[in-house]
């Protein structure tokens, strides 16, 4: 903490970097992924696949959410979370 204090300008430059490589790079290319596993969230939300039923009872998801292993696979924690809470809110 103290060497951000007294070395302002270098920790100034890192954030303006770190903000421009977010801005540049991992926005545009994670926007369109979101955008389609939303998609095919909505899509594929309440269709069950027989491939995938034993996964979704060993994760405990109810029937018909097995679909939304897809884009959680393919998108990591975050997506699959989302997609779990989509499901849960069309529930209720």
């Amino acid at each position: 903490m103290l060497a951000l204090i007294l070395d302002g300008r270098t920790a100034i430059d890192g954030a303006r970097q770190g903000i421009e490589l977010c801005l540049r790079t991992v926005i545009p290319s994670l926007f369109p992924f979101f955008v389609l596993s939303i998609l095919l969230t909505s899509s594929l939300l309440g269709s069950s696949l027989a491939v995938l039923r034993p996964l979704g009872r060993l994760f405990g998801m109810p029937d018909g959410a097995e679909s939304l292993l897809i884009p959680a696979f393919l998108g990591g924690y975050p997506v699959g979370a989302v997609s779990y809470t989509h499901l849960r809110a069309h529930e209720t």
